[in-house]
């Protein structure tokens, strides 16, 4: 017998081009203590051009580590945001809330998955993070203050 399965687009929306930068405006980081792997930050963007039927904005969302260090993706999105001279020296501390309303360009990478009844799926993720341009003070009043990273006592300094 012979099964045959139909795959899905993520989300209902189409996939992004692997390899070419999008531009929006990362409108919210929000802190997630109880992530999978630890604590970690969901970024929220909203792409240039995408919309919902009823024309209100899709939110893109990303996700990374609470960990700032130079081998962190949070370290690498922020550097590529920002640039290296504004990002702290080792035991330094950042704000994160200096990201939000940055207009930034964003890359995403596709790899297969499957949806939580089997079926496969193809998933996006975001890979890469550069600026767009100066970072508006004119963030969507819908988006609140992003929570900075809890500090741990006994973990390594960034």
């Amino acid at each position: 017998m012979s099964l045959t399965l139909t795959m899905k687009e993520s989300g209902g929306f189409g996939l992004h081009e692997e390899g070419e930068y999008y531009e929006g405006t990362l409108t919210h980081i929000e802190d997630l203590p109880d992530g999978q792997y630890g604590p970690g930050l969901k970024w929220i963007i909203n792409i240039d051009g995408e919309t919902a039927e009823d024309g209100s904005a899709v939110d893109t969302w990303a996700f990374s580590s609470q960990t700032l260090s130079p081998r962190s993706k949070l370290y690498k999105w922020a550097k590529g945001i920002l640039g290296e001279q504004a990002l702290p020296a080792a035991g330094e501390t950042f704000d994160l809330g200096r990201l939000v309303g940055a207009r930034v360009k964003i890359m995403f990478e596709q790899a297969p998955g499957v949806d939580p009844e089997g079926n496969p799926i193809t998933r996006e993720k975001v890979v890469a993070f550069k600026s767009a341009g100066p970072i508006s003070s004119q963030v969507p009043s819908a988006s609140p203050t992003p929570a900075a990273p809890a500090a741990q006592p006994d973990a390594e300094p960034f």
